[in-house]
């Protein structure tokens, strides 16, 4: 399997470094060797099942949540990358008070850049018109939309403006992040019963940590 990935790699011309770690579980193992790396994201795909007993995705990705705070994107990628109409991005209200937004951002811009998709992004009116005018700022031209969207108990509706052929991306939030409310643990459920053609990624911005503020409030 690694084989297979130094070979699509290098087919893209991008650098791959292949890390084998021996740890007592797989949570663990991710944890210390984003720490010894100074890794700053991680991407992890998903199978999108959830059972009964799983708080939110399951055991390792749960826990990844709870100890890092490093950008982490959740994909579950069925279609290949070539084949999407469009990327349909909805944030959470207050999603742009969050301390990773800017990362984020970025990373879907160059992401939308690459596929050469236009992007419509869905969300609370007063994070949206904070975000077309970030987006007004930049100079970079991408094609998007812009539409208010406020109900988080009920993901579902996107259905009627999304399809298949359509790459969601959910931006959410950990707890004790500004934008996060207990709506948001919902979602991996709601797309594992109503998206599962779909392919999707879940966004967790950076979260800064308390010490990490007191420490840019210090003269």
């Amino acid at each position: 399997m690694m084989e297979g990935v130094l070979t699509h790699a290098s087919a893209s011309e991008n650098p791959v470094r292949i890390i084998s770690r021996i740890d007592i579980n797989i949570a663990g193992g991710i944890i210390r060797t984003i720490r010894e790396f100074t890794i700053t994201n991680l991407i992890i795909g998903w199978n999108a099942e959830i059972s009964m007993q799983q708080r939110i995705f399951g055991s390792i990705l749960d826990r990844l949540l709870r100890q890092t705070q490093q950008m982490i994107m959740v994909s579950k990628i069925v279609s290949p990358l070539s084949a999407f109409n469009k990327m349909a991005i909805l944030l959470p209200p207050n999603a742009e008070y969050e301390s990773g937004f800017s990362k984020w951002l970025g990373t879907v811009r160059r992401l939308a850049g690459q596929l050469g998709l236009p992007v419509s992004f869905y969300g609370h009116p007063a994070s949206i018109e904070f975000l077309e005018n970030e987006m007004t700022r930049d100079t970079a031209s991408m094609k998007a939309a812009y539409r208010p969207f406020e109900d988080w108990t009920d993901i579902t509706k996107l259905l009627s403006e999304t399809t298949r052929n359509d790459l969601l991306i959910i931006v959410s939030s950990r707890q004790g992040g500004v934008s996060w409310s207990h709506h948001l643990d919902q979602v991996p459920r709601m797309l594992s019963r109503r998206f599962q053609a779909y392919s999707f990624i879940i966004i967790f911005p950076y979260l800064e940590t308390k010490d990490q503020k007191f420490m840019h409030m210090r003269p």
